[in-house]
Order: C-alpha cells, then sequence, then structure tokens
C-alpha cells in the first residue's frame, strides 16, 4: 500500500500483543503503532474515497487465548492515531 507521504508500506496485526503497525516497506523502520482494543489476527484491508486514503482492520480475534473483540478500527492515512 501507499502511505501518504507516497511511500510504500507494510501493514501488520496479526499478533497477540493487539498492535497495529505500519513500516517503511524499503527500510522496515516502523512508522506508526496504535492499540487495537483486541488482537487483529485479519488482514488490513486499504481504500481511497475523495482523496483521502483509509485503513480498516477486523480486531476480533479469539486466537491464543486473548481477549475477545467484536470491532472494526478504522484509521484516515495522513492522520495521528487516537490516543
Amino acid at each position: 500500500m501507499e502511505y501518504h507521504t507516497g511511500r510504500k508500506c507494510a501493514l501488520h496485526c496479526g499478533h497477540k500483543d493487539s498492535m497495529f503497525r505500519a513500516f517503511d516497506a524499503a527500510t522496515g523502520k516502523l512508522l506508526w503503532e496504535d492499540e487495537l482494543p483486541a488482537p487483529g489476527f485479519a488482514t488490513p484491508s486499504t481504500y481511497k474515497v475523495t482523496g483521502k486514503q483509509y485503513v480498516v482492520v477486523a480486531a476480533c480475534s479469539t486466537k491464543l487465548g486473548t481477549t475477545r473483540g467484536d470491532t472494526y478500527v478504522a484509521y484516515v492515512l495522513g492522520t495521528a492515531p487516537r490516543n
């Protein structure tokens, strides 16, 4: 996927620590991370609407004895993650 700055990035959320991370695909440098309400052992999806790029992930896993969730979390790329 292409990050809002034009660089390619890799998204990762398949870990039981419930963190959703974006890495620069060329350097591996962490671009941002945010804690999901539950682990997101699902493939993130990205789309554009009226020039803004969004990414959404399902945080609803029960794998590996983790907290059960039932939430979809969406981000607008180019903005800071919520606190």
